[in-house]
């Protein structure tokens, strides 16, 4: 989930660093009664992981994976390091998990039930950066870091809106950036994730954009069908509820702009790209015929999980099993 300047937080907000790797996601599959196979990883628009991807997950200690709770049907985990580097070079991690959040087929773990996760399958969870403490009429950023004198002043900042503690907090990065750029040739932090409950808000600093060796590439059709999958993963209800095409468009070009240059996601030839490839991929969605089988599976079948729905849907319909996807996403919107 993303920031937006209107969005009303109750709760106190940890600070997780934006570890660079690729995410990935281990699900449980199942059989036609109802035993656990296997334990799959898979990353975004894959059933499974690419070949090289599974040559790294193999060398990872994940033993313990296999022991979480009944109830979580899925986990989601950063695999970085040096064998995965992209524009942080991890020189002590040759390649690992991190733990990011997991999914019990009716809702995201909170913070709190991630940690006893992590501890009880023993991957560990990214390092904690610091809290927002959230106030009366006001935001206060407390970090967790105390080594660097130049970032002192950071510490304990105070502001109106969560937008300004996000300032601070870019500004921090930046400047804990520049220290490593002097000391070691590199940067040292691609951002931040801020956690509230099962939402995710990814913050990242200027100098992660302009470092040195970073693959910049120009906006690809392939990055824009990305993008659109993930909202269909993420936020469902705007493909599949009532279909609002500016909204959709604003979310796109939201989560481009974590990648890219503004100038370049609002480019006039990137916003047309961006509308076509809106426009194919709306018409691959679930015909009428398709919305009320999905209908009919939860109605007469009310209570299942998630994982029981999908396990029937194939059952029943096994033609139909390459909308599996669209499905998922489906029933997740009416549970």
């Amino acid at each position: 989930m993303y920031f937006y300047e209107n969005q009303v937080f109750t709760e106190n907000i940890k600070l997780y660093e934006k570890l660079d790797g690729s995410c990935i996601c281990v699900y449980k599959l199942y059989d036609e009664n109802g035993e656990i196979i296997e334990y799959v990883p898979k990353s975004r628009q894959k059933a499974v992981l690419d070949k090289h991807f599974i040559e790294m997950y193999k060398l990872c200690d994940k033993r313990n994976i296999s022991q979480m709770n009944e109830n979580i049907d899925s986990i989601y985990m950063e695999l970085y390091g040096m064998l995965n580097q992209h524009t942080i070079p991890y020189y002590k991690t040759y390649i690992d998990l991190a733990l990011l959040g997991a999914y019990t087929g009716k809702k995201f773990l909170n913070d709190e039930e991630i940690t006893k996760l992590s501890k009880y399958i023993q991957i560990k969870k990214p390092e904690q950066l610091g809290i927002i403490h959230i106030q009366p009429n006001e935001y206060k950023l407390e970090l967790v870091d105390k080594y660097y004198t130049q970032t002192r002043n950071y510490n304990n900042k105070t502001g109106k809106s969560l937008d300004d503690i996000l300032g601070y907090l870019k500004e921090y990065l930046d400047k804990l950036n520049t220290i490593n750029i002097t000391e070691k040739g590199k940067i040292r932090y691609e951002g931040a994730v801020l956690r509230d409950d099962g939402n995710y808000i990814k913050s990242k600093p200027k100098s992660y954009f302009e470092a040195e060796g970073r693959i910049i590439l120009n906006v690809s059709p392939g990055e824009v069908k990305k993008e659109i999958h993930k909202i269909l993963d993420e936020r469902s209800e705007l493909l599949l509820g009532d279909y609002d095409e500016k909204k959709v468009i604003e979310e796109i070009n939201i989560n481009l702009e974590e990648e890219y240059d503004k100038t370049d996601v609002y480019h006039p030839r990137v916003q047309k790209m961006v509308l076509k490839q809106l426009h194919e991929f709306i018409e691959t969605l679930p015909s009428k015929s398709l919305q009320n089988t999905v209908n009919d599976l939860i109605e007469e079948n009310p209570g299942l999980s998630i994982g029981e729905y999908m396990q029937k849907f194939s059952r029943e319909n096994p033609l139909l099993k390459h909308k599996s996807r669209l499905v998922y996403n489906m029933i997740i919107k009416k549970l």
